[in-house]
């Protein structure tokens, strides 16, 4: 499995050989549909010579308007990594939260400590859980990783179809789920997507049945404990769904777009209108397209951390349904 946070050999030369994934990869289509546009505007400029005389001190409203998408382009792809790194601290947060919670819970469960006579060599010499706290543990574990599928579901695209009725059928004949559960869960008054807050009620209810059971060693600070934690994970958990429908307004999107788009197209025509040579202005066009566009396409998969929209059309800035 590769890491979230991919990590890279900072030497220039293997970066420079690098390709895949880079910025140079995803918009070396769209640098050559701007070159030969500047080649068309070459052209047309050559042929039409009359056409350079309006454009006189076009150059200037071009270098304004560069400023301008320079900064608002900047400000778009801090504001979008802040938004990946929110969800990746959540997911962070979630997990960690979980390992507290399991570690928490296997320290109460109830032991068996190995009799006087034991030699102290022996590997058998630690105390061991009981049959019924193991068998609570177990249980409390397959809740956690059913949580995790169903609250990863939730929010993330390619993981919705768990959610369906072949999903849940599917998680059964798997064993995360047994049939009773499905029932429970399919026939219940909650959203399809806060099921995963189901499966914490029925966590905090299996440690606290347990407890009182006497499966579980721990007096009223264990239930306290248990229930602070437990709302911690539901808290993280459901912050996730609130960063993705308030990721970015798509009118923010639209206009940035529009600059990008507008500086990119402009720039062979301030560039020949002003006397800069043929070479230089297609280079110029590759070279600023490849920057202004990449940077806008690198936020654009900023604001999409799971993947939910690949094509990023106007739905990508929509809320999660």
């Amino acid at each position: 499995r590769r890491p979230i946070m991919v990590q890279f050999d900072p030497e220039s030369r293997l970066i420079w050989r690098h390709w895949r994934g880079t910025v140079l990869a995803e918009t070396w289509k769209s640098a050559a549909k701007h070159a030969i546009w500047g080649i068309m505007v070459y052209m047309i400029l050559r042929k039409y010579s009359h056409i350079q005389g309006w454009l006189h001190g076009f150059e200037r409203v071009w270098g304004e308007l560069l400023a301008v998408t320079t900064f608002t382009l900047t400000f778009f792809v801090n504001e979008a990594y802040s938004c990946w790194r929110k969800c990746l601290d959540t997911c962070y947060i979630v997990q960690g939260r979980l390992n507290d919670l399991s570690m928490a819970l296997a320290g109460y469960a109830r032991r068996v400590e190995p009799p006087s006579t034991m030699d102290p060599k022996s590997p058998d010499t630690t105390s061991s859980y009981t049959e019924p706290s193991k068998k609570v543990l177990i249980i409390i574990a397959r809740y956690i990783r059913l949580f995790n599928i169903l609250s990863y579901a939730s929010f993330t695209r390619s993981h919705r179809p768990l959610l369906t009725p072949q999903g849940m059928r599917r998680m059964v004949k798997r064993g995360l789920i047994t049939e009773k559960e499905r029932i429970l869960l399919t026939t219940s008054k909650v959203s399809a997507t806060s099921r995963h807050n189901v499966i914490l009620m029925w966590l905090f209810r299996t440690a606290i049945d347990a407890r009182k059971a006497g499966h579980f060693e721990g007096g009223f600070g264990f239930e306290q404990n248990i229930l602070l934690r437990v709302e911690e994970i539901r808290a993280e958990a459901n912050y996730m769904e609130c960063i993705l429908r308030g990721r970015m307004p798509f009118s923010y999107a639209h206009i940035v777009q529009i600059l990008v788009d507008s500086v990119t197209g402009l720039y062979p025509v301030m560039a020949f209108s002003s006397g800069l040579s043929f070479q230089i202005g297609v280079l110029g066009s590759i070279f600023l397209t490849m920057t202004y566009q990449g940077l806008f396409d690198l936020a654009k998969r900023f604001l999409d951390p799971f993947h939910n929209e690949v094509r990023f059309h106007d739905s990508f800035f929509a809320p999660l349904v």
